[in-house]
């Protein structure tokens, strides 16, 4: 087994396991992430596993809904895309993959306290600009614009 790392949702509903597992040869890793429904009889688990030449890079919760959104890239590239997923219901319904923007330069992820606004990042160095996209998720909108990055600004909820 490899490593773990968890993220719960904010009001209580799904908790996400993310596990890296070694291939048989151990010279691999494949990620996949186990969806608990934590309210459901019994917590059903349901399960997204990302190929060996996929990476992840960061996974979000949205605060105040159902959904939650990946970054992830072909290891050892620097192309990114964001998958958008939504888990149905928040009792008995079944995770499904709602879109994804693909070639997103975007290192780290931010849902707005209320949900449906995700700001992506792409936290290059602090000697070079970063890019910031606002995505807003129902109609994935998309609202770019160029910042400089903060001293001490900090990547929390990356994998």
């Amino acid at each position: 087994m490899g490593r773990r790392h968890a993220g719960r949702h904010d009001q209580g509903h799904f908790l996400c396991i993310k596990v890296d597992k070694h291939s048989k040869s151990k010279k691999t890793l494949n990620s996949v992430f186990e969806l608990f429904r934590l309210r459901d009889k019994d917590v059903p688990i349901e399960v997204t596993e990302f190929s060996k030449e996929t990476s992840v890079i960061a996974f979000a919760w949205e605060p105040k809904g159902i959904r939650y959104a990946i970054i992830h890239g072909e290891a050892g590239s620097a192309r990114t895309d964001v998958s958008f997923y939504s888990m149905g219901s928040k009792y008995n319904g079944h995770h499904h993959l709602v879109k994804t923007l693909e070639r997103k330069a975007c290192s780290t992820l931010w849902w707005s306290p209320v949900g449906s606004i995700l700001l992506l990042a792409n936290l290059c160095s602090l000697e070079r600009a970063g890019r910031i996209k606002i995505i807003k998720h129902e109609q994935f909108l998309d609202y770019g614009c160029e910042v400089s990055l903060l001293k001490g600004l900090s990547q929390s909820k990356n994998f």
